[in-house]
């Protein structure tokens, strides 16, 4: 059984990822936690162990994404489980919705 430290909560929102090689891979966040977060996706570049830069869409009020790296923790055939470092950035996502 997995252990997770914090609450998962369902989150939607579109995002990209962007990786040290230089690709993109657009997707959609499906759920959120105070340490990481799940972006379905269909691009199979991205592996376990990779480190990326996720963009977030803040809000249709604020046109500059929200961005965060992240370590790619879980690699599934529909996406990809990212443990973020910047947990600030998720508890503002959590709390305010923007």
């Amino acid at each position: 059984m997995e252990r997770r430290n914090h609450q998962r909560r369902k989150f939607g929102r579109h995002a990209l990822l962007y990786h040290p090689q230089g690709f993109l891979c657009p997707g959609s966040i499906t759920n959120i936690s105070l340490n990481g977060l799940f972006i379905m996706t269909s691009d199979a570049r991205i592996r376990k162990g990779s480190c990326v830069e996720v963009a977030i869409d803040a809000s249709p009020k604020n046109t500059t994404p929200l961005t965060a790296k992240a370590l790619v923790v879980h690699k599934m055939d529909d996406g990809v489980g990212l443990l973020c470092e910047n947990d600030v950035l998720l508890h503002e996502l959590l709390t305010n919705k923007q």
